[in-house]
């Protein structure tokens, strides 16, 4: 009989209802010294057993709350320890196919589980629902696991500065004025997207042509003649889409003008030959840039008249022109530098750059 009081008294002092022990008839167990047994060794035993599993399933129920979160531990599904709120917190991930809670868990138990299950687990015997690990409530995650994804997250990206664009330059193709626009390539640059606006020469505003992407460092524009043109450009870093873009550059300006065809750099006329009573003055000038050929209109008049009169027109490839009259005669030439260019089908169109006159004679001291 002493050796059954003493049992159970421990048993009261590590299920910490000590204070049950004595108090309430119902909830703890009076030890009585006149109390006699006649229970067998074996028979004190099976109720010891009894007797401490009831008094951990009183322990549980007074610290554990309704819906406590209970974590899986390892492979064997058995949860380690008790924190605040009866939360057993894992070490490892589980299957939490068949969950045991040390006997602290309640209906509607909520296991997690550093797995995403949705099969059932058992509590105590009683049915609970499996939350994945990355729920609400959740256990931390396995530091190990963390690393290892900050060590492959993606670096972050480091966006391009503004290209530098410079103003468009004169080009003259077969198409007619073209203005051709150049940039440099910042750091972390891959692509380059390119906004295009235009507007006739004379128009006040700019209207979009159109934006596209590009590898190269330059843009030519000519689709249309007589245009003014401005364009800004910015990097991307990768294809270009958002979030890779950087700033863009400040607008860049050019035109298509027709007229911007230099006039020729005439010198004035002088003899160069003579034969009998005619006599050969000859031209010259400085070549102008995109010219395929030059306009000359040809004028004469005795040194004693006052007015010129016209003599012929005529063309020449190269930068000079000669013409033979009789002696004390005046002579006055006209030059334009002219470029053919040629649409889509074929057809030619000539630009004409502005004139300059220069006279010449043939006097003779």
């Amino acid at each position: 009989m002493k050796k059954r009081a003493i049992f159970l008294i421990l048993l009261c002092i590590a299920a910490g209802v000590t204070a049950g022990c004595g108090a309430d008839a119902g909830d703890g167990i009076i030890i009585s010294a006149d109390d006699s047994f006649e229970e067998t060794e074996e028979e004190v035993e099976e109720e010891t057993e009894e007797s401490v599993e009831e008094a951990s399933e009183e322990a549980s129920d007074e610290n554990s709350e309704e819906n406590a979160n209970i974590s899986a531990s390892d492979d064997s599904g058995v949860a380690y320890g008790a924190v605040d709120n009866n939360v057993s917190i894992a070490s490892t991930g589980s299957s939490a196919t068949n969950i045991t809670a040390a006997k602290s868990a309640t209906k509607n138990t909520t296991v997690v589980a550093s797995k995403a299950e949705t099969s059932a687990a058992t509590v105590n015997g009683t049915s609970a629902n499996i939350v994945p690990a990355t729920s609400a409530g959740a256990a931390p995650a396995n530091t190990a696991q963390a690393n290892t994804a900050t060590q492959n997250a993606a670096p972050a990206r480091v966006l391009p500065a503004a290209p530098a664009v410079k103003d468009g330059v004169h080009i003259f193709t077969k198409k007619g004025v073209e203005t051709c626009f150049e940039w440099n390539k910042p750091q972390n640059a891959d692509y380059f997207q390119v906004l295009v606006e235009a507007r006739p020469k004379g128009n006040s505003s700019f209207s979009t042509i159109t934006k596209f992407t590009t590898n190269d460092l330059y843009y030519q524009f000519g689709d249309y003649q007589n245009y003014d043109v401005r364009i800004m450009v910015r990097a991307c870093n990768g294809p270009c889409q958002e979030g890779a873009y950087g700033p863009w550059s400040q607008y860049a300006y050019g035109n298509t003008h027709d007229d911007i065809l230099p006039y020729p750099d005439l010198s004035p006329g002088r003899i160069t030959s003579h034969e009998g009573d005619s006599y050969t003055v000859s031209f010259a000038w400085a070549a102008v840039v995109g010219a395929d050929h030059y306009k000359i209109d040809v004028e004469t008049k005795p040194c004693d008249a006052s007015t010129f009169s016209p003599v012929t027109t005529c063309y020449s490839d190269s930068p000079d022109y000669s013409y033979s009259l009789p002696e004390n005669y005046d002579i006055r030439i006209t030059v334009s530098a002219r470029m053919n260019i040629y649409d889509d089908s074929g057809n030619r169109k000539i630009i004409t750059g502005p004139t300059c006159s220069v006279c010449g004679s043939t006097y003779v001291d």
